[in-house]
Protein backbone atom coordinates (compact mmCIF):
# COMPACT_ATOMS: atom_id res chain seq x y z
CA UNK A 1 0.00 0.00 0.00
CA UNK A 2 2.68 2.29 0.81
CA UNK A 3 4.50 1.86 -2.80
CA UNK A 4 0.52 2.47 -4.55
CA UNK A 5 0.37 5.42 -2.68
CA UNK A 6 3.92 6.95 -3.56
CA UNK A 7 3.12 6.27 -6.98
CA UNK A 8 -0.30 7.78 -6.64
CA UNK A 9 1.15 11.03 -5.34
CA UNK A 10 4.16 11.34 -7.85
CA UNK A 11 1.95 11.01 -10.69
CA UNK A 12 -0.19 13.67 -9.58
CA UNK A 13 3.19 15.79 -9.38
CA UNK A 14 4.12 15.37 -12.53
CA UNK A 15 0.51 16.25 -13.65
CA UNK A 16 -0.01 19.36 -12.29
CA UNK A 17 4.20 20.80 -13.49
CA UNK A 18 2.70 19.49 -16.93
CA UNK A 19 -0.65 21.79 -16.61
CA UNK A 20 2.07 24.79 -16.99
CA UNK A 21 0.56 26.53 -14.04
CA UNK A 22 4.07 27.21 -12.50
CA UNK A 23 6.18 25.78 -16.06
CA UNK A 24 8.58 28.94 -17.53
CA UNK A 25 7.73 30.06 -20.65
CA UNK A 26 9.86 29.98 -23.90
CA UNK A 27 12.05 32.88 -24.39
CA UNK A 28 10.54 35.81 -26.62
CA UNK A 29 13.27 37.01 -29.43
CA UNK A 30 14.66 40.22 -28.95
CA UNK A 31 13.11 42.53 -31.13
CA UNK A 32 16.17 43.68 -33.85
CA UNK A 33 16.82 47.87 -34.29
CA UNK A 34 15.98 49.01 -37.31
CA UNK A 35 17.75 52.02 -38.51
CA UNK A 36 16.64 54.82 -41.66
CA UNK A 37 18.95 56.74 -43.69
CA UNK A 38 18.27 60.68 -43.61
CA UNK A 39 18.78 62.24 -46.94
CA UNK A 40 16.64 63.94 -49.48
CA UNK A 41 17.07 66.14 -52.56
CA UNK A 42 18.11 70.23 -52.22
CA UNK A 43 16.85 72.31 -55.18
CA UNK A 44 17.86 76.48 -56.02
CA UNK A 45 22.19 75.67 -55.05
CA UNK A 46 24.60 78.62 -55.82
CA UNK A 47 27.38 78.37 -54.34
CA UNK A 48 28.20 75.41 -51.34
CA UNK A 49 25.51 75.24 -49.09
CA UNK A 50 26.22 72.76 -45.78
CA UNK A 51 24.38 70.72 -44.10
CA UNK A 52 24.76 69.16 -40.93
CA UNK A 53 23.42 65.88 -38.68
CA UNK A 54 24.58 63.93 -35.83
CA UNK A 55 28.14 65.16 -36.34
CA UNK A 56 28.29 64.62 -39.77
CA UNK A 57 28.74 67.47 -42.49
CA UNK A 58 27.73 67.96 -46.04
CA UNK A 59 29.19 70.26 -48.17
CA UNK A 60 26.52 70.58 -51.72
CA UNK A 61 27.72 72.67 -54.58
CA UNK A 62 24.56 71.81 -56.97
CA UNK A 63 21.32 71.05 -56.85
CA UNK A 64 20.16 67.18 -56.60
CA UNK A 65 19.51 64.49 -53.91
CA UNK A 66 21.95 63.74 -50.69
CA UNK A 67 22.07 60.96 -48.19
CA UNK A 68 24.17 61.53 -44.85
CA UNK A 69 26.36 58.03 -44.63
CA UNK A 70 25.38 58.01 -41.18
CA UNK A 71 22.20 55.90 -39.96
CA UNK A 72 19.68 57.36 -37.39
CA UNK A 73 18.82 54.31 -35.07
CA UNK A 74 14.97 53.97 -34.19
CA UNK A 75 14.27 55.57 -31.60
CA UNK A 76 16.26 58.43 -31.89
CA UNK A 77 16.21 61.84 -33.30
CA UNK A 78 17.49 63.62 -35.95
CA UNK A 79 17.99 66.80 -36.89
CA UNK A 80 19.38 68.57 -39.38
CA UNK A 81 20.68 71.76 -39.55
CA UNK A 82 21.73 74.70 -42.24
CA UNK A 83 25.38 76.24 -42.00
CA UNK A 84 27.05 78.61 -44.47
CA UNK A 85 24.32 79.46 -46.73
CA UNK A 86 25.85 82.16 -49.52
CA UNK A 87 24.84 85.63 -49.41
CA UNK A 88 21.97 86.69 -50.93
CA UNK A 89 20.61 82.82 -50.69
CA UNK A 90 18.02 81.79 -48.70
CA UNK A 91 17.71 77.74 -47.87
CA UNK A 92 14.84 76.15 -45.93
CA UNK A 93 15.36 72.42 -44.33
CA UNK A 94 11.54 71.00 -44.11
CA UNK A 95 10.90 68.32 -42.45
CA UNK A 96 14.26 68.72 -40.50
CA UNK A 97 13.79 67.33 -37.38
CA UNK A 98 11.76 64.38 -35.18
CA UNK A 99 12.05 60.86 -34.11
CA UNK A 100 13.09 57.64 -35.98
CA UNK A 101 10.08 55.01 -35.62
CA UNK A 102 10.04 51.55 -36.02
CA UNK A 103 10.35 49.82 -39.32
CA UNK A 104 11.35 53.82 -40.91
CA UNK A 105 14.42 52.94 -43.79
CA UNK A 106 14.66 56.38 -44.98
CA UNK A 107 13.42 59.46 -44.17
CA UNK A 108 13.14 62.78 -46.73
CA UNK A 109 14.92 66.17 -46.10
CA UNK A 110 14.00 68.15 -48.58
CA UNK A 111 15.98 71.15 -49.06
CA UNK A 112 15.27 74.51 -51.37
CA UNK A 113 16.98 77.52 -51.80
CA UNK A 114 15.77 80.76 -53.14
CA UNK A 115 17.31 84.11 -53.68
CA UNK A 116 16.22 86.84 -51.35
CA UNK A 117 17.74 89.87 -53.37
CA UNK A 118 19.25 91.58 -50.46
CA UNK A 119 22.62 91.35 -48.88
CA UNK A 120 23.91 93.23 -45.75
CA UNK A 121 26.93 90.64 -44.77
CA UNK A 122 28.81 88.14 -46.58
CA UNK A 123 29.10 85.11 -44.07
CA UNK A 124 31.88 82.20 -44.66
CA UNK A 125 32.62 79.36 -42.85
CA UNK A 126 35.98 77.50 -42.53
CA UNK A 127 36.19 73.76 -42.46
CA UNK A 128 39.00 70.78 -43.04
CA UNK A 129 38.62 67.54 -44.49
CA UNK A 130 40.45 65.05 -42.89
CA UNK A 131 42.08 62.09 -44.48
CA UNK A 132 44.72 59.23 -42.82
CA UNK A 133 43.57 59.53 -39.25
CA UNK A 134 44.21 56.28 -37.80
CA UNK A 135 41.08 54.87 -35.91
CA UNK A 136 41.26 56.11 -32.26
CA UNK A 137 43.53 59.52 -32.85
CA UNK A 138 42.23 62.81 -32.58
CA UNK A 139 43.16 65.95 -34.17
CA UNK A 140 42.79 69.61 -32.82
CA UNK A 141 42.98 72.46 -35.23
CA UNK A 142 43.19 76.02 -34.20
CA UNK A 143 41.59 79.08 -36.61
CA UNK A 144 43.22 82.33 -36.18
CA UNK A 145 44.37 80.85 -32.83
CA UNK A 146 41.17 81.65 -31.33
CA UNK A 147 38.25 78.89 -32.72
CA UNK A 148 38.98 75.46 -31.84
CA UNK A 149 37.78 72.09 -33.72
CA UNK A 150 38.39 68.66 -32.55
CA UNK A 151 38.41 66.03 -34.28
CA UNK A 152 37.93 62.02 -33.93
CA UNK A 153 37.57 60.71 -37.88
CA UNK A 154 38.55 61.55 -41.40
CA UNK A 155 35.40 63.16 -43.26
CA UNK A 156 34.46 67.11 -43.25
CA UNK A 157 34.50 69.07 -40.62
CA UNK A 158 33.89 72.87 -39.14
CA UNK A 159 34.34 75.08 -37.27
CA UNK A 160 31.57 76.05 -34.84
CA UNK A 161 31.93 79.92 -35.72
CA UNK A 162 29.93 81.80 -38.72
CA UNK A 163 32.63 84.85 -39.84
CA UNK A 164 32.13 87.67 -42.22
CA UNK A 165 33.67 89.19 -44.94
CA UNK A 166 33.34 92.47 -43.73
CA UNK A 167 35.12 91.38 -40.57
CA UNK A 168 38.77 91.40 -38.88
CA UNK A 169 40.18 88.20 -37.81
CA UNK A 170 43.89 87.45 -36.93
CA UNK A 171 44.38 91.15 -38.06
CA UNK A 172 43.30 90.72 -41.68
CA UNK A 173 39.97 91.91 -42.66
CA UNK A 174 37.79 88.08 -43.61
CA UNK A 175 41.10 86.15 -42.73
CA UNK A 176 41.46 82.21 -42.04
CA UNK A 177 44.79 80.71 -40.63
CA UNK A 178 44.40 77.04 -39.78
CA UNK A 179 46.74 75.66 -37.88
CA UNK A 180 47.25 71.91 -35.67
CA UNK A 181 47.12 72.66 -32.20
CA UNK A 182 47.75 69.28 -31.18
CA UNK A 183 48.58 66.19 -33.59
CA UNK A 184 46.76 62.80 -32.91
CA UNK A 185 49.62 60.23 -30.72
CA UNK A 186 51.94 58.72 -33.37
CA UNK A 187 51.03 60.98 -36.15
CA UNK A 188 51.14 64.50 -38.08
CA UNK A 189 49.05 66.07 -39.61
CA UNK A 190 49.93 68.48 -42.59
CA UNK A 191 47.24 71.67 -44.03
CA UNK A 192 46.94 72.24 -47.76
CA UNK A 193 46.30 75.94 -48.28
CA UNK A 194 45.51 76.69 -44.45
CA UNK A 195 45.23 80.72 -44.60
CA UNK A 196 44.67 83.35 -46.76
CA UNK A 197 40.99 85.97 -46.81
CA UNK A 198 37.58 84.91 -48.19
CA UNK A 199 35.63 86.85 -50.63
CA UNK A 200 32.21 87.85 -51.17
CA UNK A 201 32.18 85.28 -53.79
CA UNK A 202 33.47 82.21 -51.46
CA UNK A 203 31.08 81.24 -48.63
CA UNK A 204 33.41 78.27 -47.91
CA UNK A 205 36.73 77.72 -46.87
CA UNK A 206 37.51 73.70 -47.38
CA UNK A 207 40.93 73.29 -46.09
CA UNK A 208 42.71 69.53 -46.52
CA UNK A 209 44.27 67.49 -44.43
CA UNK A 210 46.22 64.52 -44.18
CA UNK A 211 47.43 62.83 -41.43
CA UNK A 212 50.44 59.91 -41.56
Amino acid sequence: MRSVAFFLVAAASVAIGGCGGGGSSPDQPIPTLTSATIGGAIDGVVGTVLLQNAGETLALTSSGSFQFSKPVTEGANYNVTLRGAPAGLVCKVSNASGSVAHGTASISVPVTCTGNGAIALYPFVVGVTVSGLLPGGSVTFSNNGADTLTVKENGLFVFATDYFVQSVYGGQVAGYKVTVQNNPAGQSCALTNSSGRATSSTNFINIAVNCK
